[in-house]
């Protein structure tokens, strides 16, 4: 079954601090002052920069980034659950992402670290092609 991007409530507050406490899920990425603050200011937003990812028994999975990046291109990534890792669920979650994309944007992106080889790799798997390194991060990206 297709995971389900959705966007978040307050009610997934809980969770947020579960994902944000796991020092593995957030080894690559700049720990949030606070997971209330992250859900405010990323979340409940408008347009939300992120959404939450469940599964169709409404467990919470983790989350995507789905924003603009500049005025032709999305972003697109996910943080997930470590329980989640290896099963295919951010290729599915790409899949959906670059779907959406395709009618609102020319081109999508996906930044992460050096050594995020599995962000990498499904970077290469959907055609993503490196394009520069900013700020620490290796930028990839592709027309839709």
């Amino acid at each position: 079954m297709e995971p389900v991007i959705r966007p978040m409530r307050q009610s997934d507050l809980p969770e947020l601090v579960h994902l944000f406490s796991d020092a593995e899920v957030m080894r690559y990425l700049l720990p949030p002052n606070s997971a209330q603050e992250f859900l405010q200011e990323a979340a409940l937003c408008q347009p939300p920069l992120v959404y939450a990812v469940e599964d169709a028994a409404h467990i919470f999975l983790g989350y995507v980034i789905y924003h603009a990046y500049d005025e032709e291109s999305v972003e697109l990534g996910w943080v997930l659950k470590r329980a989640h890792w290896g099963g295919g669920l951010a290729k599915a979650l790409t899949r959906q992402m670059l779907i959406r994309a395709k009618a609102e944007y020319k081109t999508a992106v996906i930044e992460c670290a050096p050594a995020q080889a599995a962000t990498i790799h499904i970077a290469q798997y959907f055609g993503f092609s490196s394009v520069e390194f900013r700020d620490g991060l290796l930028v990839f990206k592709t027309n839709l």
